[in-house]
């Protein structure tokens, strides 16, 4: 295809179009894709992996639990719902990682399954279950 804007419904797949990316991952549950390609994979190894436009990959981790859904700031942070510790974790751009949201009005969260940054800059999130063993 060009990168002329095509209508999605004159969009167009073709088995012949996949491919497989990626490699080595545990359980890639949620994929960000970017503008210049780069793709973040959540990953059951207790991270993040990055795949780059190229192919190669880096693996960010430290999160632990079983990270989930992503989604990303307009500063390049990924937020990230970790549903085996049931919080939202925050990977800084500079591979930092620290917790942004373990309860909400004091009731710990617990399976934290999705998360989603709407044109507001508000945070929506979702849980597979209130109960803290799932």
């Amino acid at each position: 295809m060009s990168s002329e804007t095509v209508p999605i419904k004159e969009f167009r797949l073709e088995l012949s179009d996949l491919t497989f990316t990626g490699h080595d991952l545990v359980r890639p549950e949620s994929v960000l894709c970017q503008a210049d390609g780069t793709l973040w994979v959540s990953d059951g190894r207790g991270g993040v992996t990055r795949i780059h436009p190229d192919g190669s990959q880096q693996f960010f981790g430290g999160m632990g639990g079983e990270p989930n859904g992503l989604a990303m700031s307009a500063d390049g942070t990924l937020y990230v719902a970790n549903i085996g510790t049931g919080t939202i974790q925050r990977l800084r751009p500079d591979g930092q990682v620290e917790e942004f949201l373990t309860e909400v009005d004091g009731v710990k969260l617990t399976c934290a399954d999705f998360i989603f940054i709407d044109s507001k800059n508000r945070f929506w999130i979702a849980r597979s279950t209130r109960e803290s063993h799932w």
